[in-house]
């Protein structure tokens, strides 16, 4: 009984990494957001959700932060590519790290979407560069 068990639980877990996992495998997409002076807002292309997770994912890379530490906010959300709809809340990104988006409209495999990166009005950066990668 003990063998039986096992193997059960052994093919359990190989069915549940296969079909839980598929985020894991989807393409990243790179992004560069240069903000020069007065420009609050950039986007990405668009890009075909490849899971029905309802989780987009954000990470930064190689971030210019001369003025970002000090007082400038920068946030970013998903929108839908069809009609530009949001499909997550503005998520405020603090420093370089991954970041977890979660959808509030549903997300469709095979839908495409962008990502949106804005900056606040109110900074006095010169430029601001953010870079890295995002799953949508």
């Amino acid at each position: 009984m003990r063998k039986k068990i096992g193997k059960v639980t052994a093919l359990t877990l190989a069915l549940c990494m296969s079909l839980g996992c598929t985020g894991v495998f989807a393409a990243n997409q790179s992004f560069k957001f240069d903000f020069k002076a007065k420009e609050l807002k950039k986007q990405t292309a668009n890009y075909a959700k490849e899971d029905n997770e309802q989780n987009a994912y954000v990470t930064l890379k190689d971030t210019n932060y001369s003025n970002f530490l000090s007082g400038d906010v920068f946030g970013c959300r998903v929108r839908k590519a069809s009609n530009n709809a949001a499909v997550t809340n503005y998520t405020l990104i603090k420093k370089i790290k991954k970041y977890k988006l979660p959808y509030t409209a549903k997300g469709y495999k095979n839908t495409k979407y962008h990502l949106v990166g804005q900056i606040d009005s109110s900074g006095d950066y010169s430029s601001l560069k953010v870079q890295g990668v995002w799953l949508p």
